[in-house]
């Protein structure tokens, strides 16, 4: 009996069990902030949560374009995208002042926190010198994990492959 089909389907099904780091990214613009500006400043960042420490790292993020210098950068929520929310921690900004930079820094959420994390209820808001209350935001999303159903064709096309091969 070919016990490979079952093994790999088991492996398919368990891969995203045991995953610890969710990724997340944002986009940032002008339009987002409440109430929305006509800066033609960008941003957009990567970030990590881990589920067993529910620690919220940045992986990278940029900005660009500002009207004014960079003042300060951080995570807020919990907020639909037309409200606003108090902030949960600040980021570091590795180049403050300025039009175009990065940001950096990580911070831990509650088991709340974490839960609007992932209905997409946090948002990144980055001020400026122009825009005190705010320059550019975006609302973090979580990046689409591949679907079990497609690694359960791979395990299939695996087996199917191995039969032809015998």
């Amino acid at each position: 009996m070919n016990r490979a089909l079952p093994l790999a389907v088991v492996c398919a099904l368990s891969s995203g069990s045991y995953a610890a780091i969710v990724q997340y990214e944002v986009n940032l613009n002008g339009l987002q902030v409440v109430a929305p500006n006509a800066s033609p400043g960008l941003g957009v960042g990567q970030f990590n949560f881990d589920t067993s420490t529910n620690l919220l790292s940045v992986v990278s993020g940029s900005y660009m374009g500002l009207l004014g210098g960079a003042l300060d950068v951080g995570i807020h929520g919990a907020a639909l995208p037309n409200q606003n929310a108090g902030t949960l921690f600040m980021l570091t900004l590795d180049n403050p002042l300025t039009t175009t930079g990065t940001f950096s820094g990580s911070g831990a959420l509650t088991a709340a926190q974490a839960t609007s994390l992932s209905d997409g209820h946090l948002y990144l808001l980055l001020r400026s010198q122009a825009f005190p209350g705010g320059e550019i935001r975006g609302h973090l999303l979580q990046v689409p994990a591949p679907g079990t159903a497609a690694l359960l064709g791979l395990a299939g096309l695996i087996a199917m492959r191995r039969r032809r091969q015998r």
